[in-house]
């Protein structure tokens, strides 16, 4: 894959288009995959006060399945 640079912004953001499959489930597709295959840091999350709590692929599929299951009920 080659990036060219961008010269013009606002054409390459009005010509930009996401190629998604028609059955596509992020959660499960990239989140989970990843977290089966190559469980290593998603997300760095801080404060205004500079508190950080760093999370693995492993924690976003663990937390999205808990608020999925939580709004079953």
């Amino acid at each position: 894959m080659t990036l060219l640079p961008m010269l013009n912004y606002e054409r390459c953001a009005s010509e930009f288009k996401l190629d998604v499959p028609t059955h596509f489930n992020f959660g499960h597709d990239v989140i989970d995959e990843q977290a089966r295959r190559h469980d290593k840091p998603a997300l760095i999350w801080c404060d205004a006060s500079g508190h950080e709590r760093f999370f693995n692929f492993s924690d976003i599929a663990r937390l999205s399945n808990q608020f999925y299951n939580h709004n079953l009920l």
